[in-house]
């Protein structure tokens, strides 16, 4: 997923599908201590041979861009992980 950069003090969106093939619910969580994403729903329960929908949000500020100027690395608190 791509964001782009010139959403400085301004917040963008974007959607995701998740599928589970198998034969029984499956669970996920997002681990993050990311400032600049938020997700919803954080944590649920994909049905067997179903999808579920995310919703993820990015609002970038102008220091934490100021800081990543120059192609710099994000931090490690900055990354969603999605655990299932």
């Amino acid at each position: 997923m791509t964001f782009a950069e010139d959403n400085m003090n301004m917040e963008t969106s974007d959607s995701i599908s998740i599928s589970n093939s198998g034969n029984a619910p499956g669970k996920f969580f997002w681990d993050t201590q990311s400032k600049l994403f938020s997700v919803d729903p954080k944590e649920g329960y994909v049905p067997a041979k179903g999808t579920a929908d995310i919703k993820i949000l990015y609002r970038p500020s102008i220091s934490q861009s100021k800081e990543n100027q120059g192609g710099g690395l994000r931090a490690e608190e900055d990354k969603l992980i999605m655990r299932v």
